[in-house]
Formats: structure tokens, C-alpha cells, sequence
């Protein structure tokens, strides 16, 4: 996590996505808070937010403390880490990189042919 996002990020763990969203919103528009950072705390935080709140208050209910808390951060984890990939991907690609080889234009010839020589793709 960035500096800027530690506040907004813990805010929704403990006290919930209602506040949390609320920092985040500030958080965007006052810091150099947004972008993928913004992006990731959010997707975090849809998974396991309110994690103090929702545990006390299940346990209170007879649900095991590890079966509430554990499930929720390990997908809230493996969650984030793949759409944190996934965004990563994204921005080699909007570089102009490619993770495949470069394929080359067909020749003129082809392209003909398959436009039927109107000079249109079918």
C-alpha cells in the first residue's frame, strides 16, 4: 500500500464500508489517492470490510471467530492480488507492449483478396 491509502484502507477493515468509502472519496479528491490504488483498496475493502464489527457480531451469534474472519481476508487477498495482475497487464498493454509476438500485416495481395478487391474489409 502507498502512504495515501492506509488511512482510507484501515478505516473500511475496522470501522466499515460505509466510512471507509467516504475517506476513500476524500482521499481521491484531496491526496494523490486514485487510479489502481484507489481501485485495489475498493475491491479490498468490497471482500473484507467491517472485519472488528461483522466477526464480534457473528460470534456473538455461535459462528467460529476463524470461519467469519480467515475466509473472508484470504479471498479478499488472493481478490485483490489478481485484479492487481490483471491492472498490471492492462498498463504494459496501454504502453504499446505486447506479451505475444508481433504478428506481421498481411500483404497487400492478401488483403485484397479478402476485401474482394473494394479496397473494404468483409
Amino acid at each position: 500500500l502507498e502512504r495515501e491509502s492506509v488511512l482510507p484502507f484501515w478505516a473500511g477493515v475496522i470501522l466499515g464500508i460505509a466510512y471507509g468509502a467516504g475517506l476513500i472519496i476524500d482521499a481521491t479528491e484531496n491526496d494523490n489517492f486514485h487510479g489502481r490504488q484507489a481501485f485495489l483498496v475498493s475491491v479490498f475493502l468490497g471482500l473484507a470490510h467491517a472485519l472488528i464489527e461483522d466477526t464480534l457480531l457473528f460470534a456473538a451469534l455461535g459462528a467460529s471467530v476463524f470461519w467469519v474472519l480467515v475466509p473472508r481476508v484470504a479471498a479478499a487477498c488472493v481478490l485483490t492480488w489478481a485484479c492487481a495482475d490483471v491492472s498490471m497487464f492492462q498498463n504494459f498493454r496501454a504502453k504499446g507492449r505486447s506479451l505475444r509476438k508481433r504478428v506481421p500485416k498481411p500483404a497487400a495481395g492478401i488483403t485484397a483478396l479478402r476485401t474482394g478487391f473494394k479496397g473494404r474489409t468483409p
